[in-house]
């Protein structure tokens, strides 16, 4: 797929991320994680900063965002509850010193939930995030321990 047709479809993402974002943001952040995620992709496109796998993965995230913006434009959800409902129940297990149950329980809610795997590094790095009170995706979860 060229650039130009990828761009297309990250600005469609783009409007359908804005139709659904909170009337009233939380306190913790005034940009949601798709909106700034998808502003990066669509930025490091537009500069030709993007191999044919990095736009593959953007690709693959951004059906990601696509469906879960959909189910919220659409009425199955209201907002993102189940994700914010998961964070709630995985800083629990971390607070409780669970890591691996906090773990497992976000790569089985996630693969349960939204037919997404996640590996373990990722699951791991994600966690430890959370744990250092970080902003997290908890749909692309965190590739690095940054």
């Amino acid at each position: 797929m060229k650039n130009k047709a990828v761009l297309k479809k990250l600005y469609t993402l783009d409007v359908l991320i804005n139709k659904t974002e909170p009337d009233n943001p939380p306190d913790s952040h005034l940009f949601s994680m798709h909106t700034i995620e998808n502003q990066n992709n669509i930025m490091m496109i537009d500069e030709g900063r993007c191999t044919t796998r990095d736009i593959k993965e953007i690709m693959q995230k951004s059906n990601i965002i696509w469906t879960m913006r959909n189910k919220i434009h659409n009425g199955e959800w209201d907002e993102l509850e189940p994700l914010y409902q998961l964070e709630i129940e995985l800083k629990d297990f971390l607070k409780n010193g669970q890591k691996i149950n906090a773990i497992k329980h976000y790569r089985k809610v996630i693969k349960d939930s939204f037919n997404v795997e996640v590996s373990l590094k990722i699951a791991k790095y994600t966690m430890d995030a959370l744990q250092d009170q970080k902003v997290v995706d908890l749909m692309t979860g965190v590739k690095d321990n940054d």
